[in-house]
């Protein structure tokens, strides 16, 4: 049903419209609220409808609607404020417009994609999706048996969101809209950010710019990751928390409290990656709290983490009941182990290195054996990466894409910052601030090859300072030239995403979309068919699913509800933890779809027999032995 789409999307546009009524001259602030207030309610309703277990179609209607009505009638009935502040073109300058246009235009691209592409990243297809359909199938978040756990202990707020269009429209075809929804939202936060550092209307148009310019963001605004999202929570704390910060805890208190706790809240629920990003602010806070000495700071701080828990109590008490611990990795090893300075030093340089990927393998080779000859200093590879060190060429492939020229003028902007004596206090102190979460999460995380994708948010918090010294320039044709550059490196990931590009041989317009699930591998796409067809065949009710650790599982839904849209699917023979919860053990399943390798000839799944009928190259088709 895709037209029930317009119940959350006519709840976000009611919200927007009943915040600009009361502040008119402050569109920017109302869109952020508009999306902490639609973020929380998405949130709010998955929750209440999941404890009830009426994680249905019906449920999240109706609560949409409830939203829609009562943000509807506030837009109604509430008191219209006197304030007037309409801007029209004639107050921007041509580079200005020219800024705004080329921004806009890119932000369609990109929402072209997004919405005619299909999801087929790698962590999407293994559990950032899967998760979505069990707990549509379940109706309900709680935690359920599973082979792969990340589908239980990764913070699932991005899902929550792509969650209400899932089911509302019955499919997938809005699911990468929330990354990109979260693009227009950084671009919009960071000039916000960009104000409160002393940016004028340039400084801020051109941030906004900047942000819509980075390579991995454009990637990732047409797909199901989410670091663009995680990205935007984090601008906005950010943005309430400099707000509360200059006004000394005075002006706006009450808001920019409960903004900072919001989203702050609405971080951690979306990544780990947040709570690694806001330490050094949330150690700024109570740097300022002991410096001036005041209680009502101590208590606005302690209404921060007060909200941000709230937000997070129910993916929080999940956790506890499986895990042990509000958070968990499985059996995964993120963390870096021996020398923590020895190895956060190695790590901040082959993180950087990420970006500096260049056409020519040779010169990629010299920078990876200079960096290299300080492993003794920075210790084993097994101590503190993930694989072997790499330096992986320019790409448009949202999990490896580097940010090289956006990394070079960071670079040269936070530097002018740090050694001048005129720079503001406020100014600098977020530059240290910048810098202080990208050596933490250097320190704290092994490395690995994509975490250029992890990157992203700091990027994009980095794009303010930007703007501001920009602004600034003496020479107006310098700034151009080099957002020009910007803006062209910004063509070929927003044409030749690898994922699913625009142009070429074979692109988003002429692949099927069942074919685009598989472009990342094609491979698997005719045994994964067959595999399907043979279930299909046999005419059960019940498909169990006997996979790896990091198998794709979204494409079996995919295939098996074309086929079977009433078919319930669930996973045998999990042996982690989670194999103890209850999924689907009542059910008399007589299929299981395996796809381990070198799969015996017989199995015994949760205390029943099955025998191997069929396979299909790496996938193989077990039926219940009967007696």
């Amino acid at each position: 049903m895709p037209y029930l789409v317009i119940l959350p999307v006519s709840g976000f546009i009611f919200i927007f419209g009943a915040l600009l009524k009361n502040r008119p001259g402050e569109r920017r602030l109302a869109f952020l609220w508009a999306a902490i207030l639609w973020g929380i309610a998405a949130v709010g309703l998955t929750e209440i409808l999941s404890g009830g277990r009426i994680l249905t179609l019906p449920g999240v209607a109706a609560g949409w609607m409830i939203v829609s009505s009562m943000a509807l009638g506030h837009w109604i009935f509430f008191p219209k404020s006197s304030e007037v502040k309409v801007f029209s073109p004639s107050q921007f300058s041509p580079e200005e417009i020219l800024a705004l246009v080329l921004g806009s235009g890119i932000v369609l691209i990109v929402g072209l994609n997004a919405i005619l592409a299909a999801p087929n990243n790698w962590d999407s297809m293994t559990y950032h999706l899967p998760r979505i359909m069990h707990w549509i199938q379940n109706q309900s978040v709680e935690h359920y048996p599973t082979p792969i756990l990340r589908q239980l202990y990764q913070p699932p707020g991005a899902e929550f969101l792509i969650l209400q269009f899932q089911i509302l429209t019955q499919g997938d075809h809005f699911a990468n809209l929330i990354q990109w929804a979260s693009m227009i939202g950084g671009g919009i936060v960071l000039s916000l950010i960009a104000a409160q550092l002393g940016a004028g209307q340039t400084g801020q148009i051109l941030t906004a710019l900047l942000s819509l310019t980075v390579p991995m963001g454009i990637l990732q605004g047409s797909s199901t990751q989410n670091d663009y999202v995680v990205g935007f929570w984090l601008g906005c704390f950010i943005y309430f928390t400099l707000r509360l910060w200059k006004s000394g805890g005075q002006a706006y208190r009450r808001s920019e409290i409960f903004g900072a706790g919001l989203t702050l809240g609405l971080a951690f629920l979306t990544k780990g990656s947040a709570y690694i990003y806001a330490m050094p602010w949330l150690l700024g806070f109570c740097w300022i709290v002991i410096s001036r000495k005041k209680r009502n700071l101590i208590r606005d701080f302690g209404m921060i983490l007060l909200i941000c828990l709230m937000v997070n109590a129910g993916f929080y008490g999940r956790n506890i009941k499986l895990f042990g611990a509000p958070l968990s990795v499985g059996t995964e090893d993120y963390v870096n182990h021996g020398g923590i300075l020895r190895n956060g030093l190695s790590n901040v340089v082959r993180n950087a290195a990420l970006h500096w990927g260049t056409p020519l393998p040779a010169v990629n080779g010299f920078i990876k054996e200079k960096i290299l000859a300080f492993r003794p200093f920075g210790g084993g590879a097994e101590s503190n990466s993930w694989g072997d060190f790499d330096i992986p060429p320019p790409s448009t492939n949202e999990d490896i894409a580097g940010n090289p020229f956006h990394f070079l003028l960071i670079l040269i902007v936070f530097l002018s910052v740090l050694f001048s004596r005129g720079s503001a206090w406020i100014l600098r102190n977020y530059v240290l601030l910048i810098v202080a979460a990208f050596i933490f999460f250097c320190t704290l995380l092994k490395w690995q090859l994509f975490h250029s994708r992890l990157h992203l948010p700091l990027f994009l918090l980095s794009l303010p300072v930007a703007g501001l010294i920009l602004e600034k320039m003496r020479f107006t044709w310098l700034r151009v030239l080099i957002t020009s550059v910007l803006v062209l490196a910004a063509v070929p990931p927003l044409f030749l995403n690898e994922r699913h590009p625009l142009v070429g041989r074979k692109n988003i317009f002429n692949m099927s979309r069942s074919e685009q699930y598989f472009s990342y591998r094609k491979f698997m796409a005719l045994p994964y068919v067959l595999s399907v067809k043979y279930a299909g065949a046999r005419s059960t009710s019940d498909v169990g699913l006997l996979l790896g650790g990091d198998d794709w599982e979204y494409p079996l839904w995919i295939l098996l509800k074309k086929d079977n849209p009433n078919v319930h699917i669930w996973h045998r023979g999990v042996k982690n933890v989670s194999g103890s919860l209850e999924g689907g053990s009542e059910r008399n399943i007589s299929l299981v779809i395996s796809e381990l390798a070198d799969a015996p000839t017989t199995q015994t799944l949760n205390g029943k027999g099955y025998l191997k009928s069929k396979q299909f190259s790496f996938m193989s088709i077990y039926e219940n032995v009967r007696p």
